[in-house]
C-alpha cells in the first residue's frame, strides 16, 4: 500500500512536547490514504482528533487542504478540531 507524502508543520513537534509535558497524551497518526488528521490527543478523560496547522504561514496554509476535508467530513465520530497553537489544545478540553 503506498503512503501519502507527510509534511509536517512547523510548530508539530513543539505542540507535542509541550502537550507531554502537562502529563497529557499525543500519538501522531501515519496517514495510510492521505486526509488524515496528524495526532490523537488525550487528557482528563477525553480524546480529540486534531489538524495541527502553522500560525505564521499564509491564511491558505492555516485551513486543512481539500483533502483532509474530505476525510474529516467522512469521519463519524467527533469533528477534528484545527489547531494553530497550544492554548487552542488547552479549549479543547475546557469544561
Amino acid at each position: 500500500m503506498r503512503r501519502a507524502p507527510r509534511h509536517k508543520d512547523a510548530n508539530h513537534a513543539p505542540l507535542r512536547t509541550l502537550w507531554r509535558s502537562i502529563g497529557a497524551s499525543w500519538l501522531d497518526i501515519v496517514p495510510v490514504e492521505g486526509g488524515e488528521p496528524d495526532a490523537l490527543v488525550g487528557w482528563r478523560g477525553q480524546s480529540e482528533l486534531i489538524e495541527i496547522k502553522n500560525p505564521d504561514g499564509s491564511p491558505n496554509k492555516r485551513k486543512p487542504r481539500a483533502k483532509q476535508l474530505e476525510w474529516h467530513r467522512s469521519w463519524k465520530g467527533r469533528p477534528v478540531a484545527v489547531v494553530l497553537s497550544f492554548d487552542d489544545l488547552l479549549r479543547l478540553f475546557e469544561p
